[in-house]
């Protein structure tokens, strides 16, 4: 009988839950645990609405899912004789009744599986998420004998953004066991891994939302196709490298950093590059911009709060990074109105580096004088910061790696100052018309 209602609600909602939360499933290991759950198996998941469970009864289309629900929901009448329909299983938490366990028990003994919220409540505002995890799940499992399933929802339901769910791969509390505790302790133990299992998924299914969103360079391409021609005519870039090898071109993560001369230093250094995709990091005040904001999303720029800065951001860069694409930024910080030397680097496009192991492309721009005279961009060679200093420096290596990256800098400076005939700074400027005169 319960079998037919899950079928029932399965085949009658199948419509109205795409509406309603139009869920994207993730997998940590398709090729071991994708939506088919094979014989008896424990899932249990962050708890963020009552709608958990409606989504996942549509998650795993193939199984009759058994979910330990919590007394409340069964006061209501309606709402009781279609939960027990559903084979919902009662939880009294107010009183001491652990006939849920033998119930649960005695359904994976029959090769059912068994939906499980460890956290046994619904967060309230300003606690932790998840909430820590009660030792049902870990004892029920470990009595049982079968694979935990965690899973992590991000909650967003009846919402403009879509409902998403990512599947880990199964665990056996037996392999999380250990002889030297006692069997509470050991519990606990278990239960705070598989909490931080699933703190581990959702954090996992953000850098895929994060991957996603940076794959998708459809406007970023037609931005750069549309307005290629007129920035080829205006600028009529001129490129000078530092090295036959710098002429080589960079595949994979890489880190291009430039000076910083002006607000068009982002096309500058796209035109400099022109066979890379480029991610720039920009700041916050420039996203806060409506039209502004809308068009650097679009080219999939990376922003940045300088006043509050966001180790997440810092992660995010990292991410893309090993991920195989370009990150470009100016690590003066600021945009430089003397062009007779290069500001000191801050210390962030180092240890972005260093902790992704990409090579850093450098870039200088030279200002032009007017708007006949070509645009010149100095490529220098890709330096491997990570070979140089090691995979973990201290602090001091770091601001050696950052020194060594701002002389390459300098040195590209010198080389625009040699290579271009109007180059003139402005005190060469003045020193060639007090000699005229």
């Amino acid at each position: 009988m319960i079998g037919l209602v899950n079928w029932f609600t399965k085949i009658t909602g199948w419509l109205p839950q795409l509406f309603c939360f139009r869920t994207k499933v993730y997998y940590e290991d398709r090729s071991v645990q994708s939506r088919r759950i094979k014989g008896p198996a424990v899932i249990i998941s962050n708890h963020t609405s009552i709608y958990d469970y409606a989504v996942f009864l549509f998650v795993f289309w193939t199984r009759t899912l058994r979910y330990q629900m919590a007394e409340v929901l069964f006061k209501k009448p309606f709402l009781k004789q279609l939960l027990r329909g559903l084979g919902g299983i009662r939880v009294d938490r107010d009183v001491f009744d652990f006939s849920f366990v033998g119930e649960s028990l005695e359904i994976l003994k029959k090769g059912g599986v068994v939906g499980i919220f460890p956290e046994s409540r619904l967060h309230l505002p300003g606690e932790e998420c998840p909430l820590p995890f009660k030792t049902s799940a870990a004892y029920i499992a470990k009595e049982s004998g079968v694979p935990i399933i965690p899973v992590y929802t991000n909650g967003s339901y009846f919402k403009w953004k879509r409902a998403r769910v990512i599947i880990g791969k199964p665990v056996m509390v037996a392999d999380m066991w250990n002889d030297k505790l006692d069997d509470r302790d050991n519990l606990e133990a278990v239960s705070k891994k598989l909490r931080q299992k699933v703190i581990s998924l959702g954090r996992e299914m953000e850098h895929r939302q994060e991957d996603a969103f940076y794959r998708n360079y459809f406007w970023h391409n037609f931005i750069r196709i549309t307005g290629a021609p007129v920035m080829l005519l205006f600028y009529r870039p001129r490129r000078i490298y530092a090295s036959e090898a710098a002429k080589k071109h960079v595949k994979g993560g890489v880190l291009i950093v430039s000076n910083h001369i002006g607000p068009t230093d982002p096309i500058l250094v796209q035109l400099a590059v022109w066979y890379r995709r480029q991610h720039f990091i920009a700041m916050k005040e420039l996203f806060d911009r409506p039209v502004m904001g809308r068009l650097l999303r679009m080219c999939r720029c990376i922003c940045v709060d300088r006043d509050n800065f966001n180790m997440s951001t810092f992660r995010q860069v990292v991410q893309i990074l090993k991920t195989g694409r370009a990150v470009s930024l100016f690590p003066e910080g600021a945009i430089n109105h003397t062009e007779q030397t290069v500001n000191s680097f801050k210390n962030g496009a180092t240890m972005m580096a260093l902790q992704s192991g990409c090579p850093v492309l450098p870039v200088y721009i030279v200002k032009r004088r007017s708007i006949w005279h070509r645009q010149i961009c100095v490529i220098g060679e890709a330096l491997d910061l990570r070979a140089m200093y090691g995979p973990m420096p201290g602090m001091k290596q770091i601001e050696e790696a950052g020194e060594e990256l701002h002389r390459r800098e300098v040195e590209l400076m010198r080389l625009a100052q040699q290579s271009d005939p109007h180059y003139l700074p402005d005190e060469q400027e003045k020193g060639q018309e007090e000699k005229e005169l």
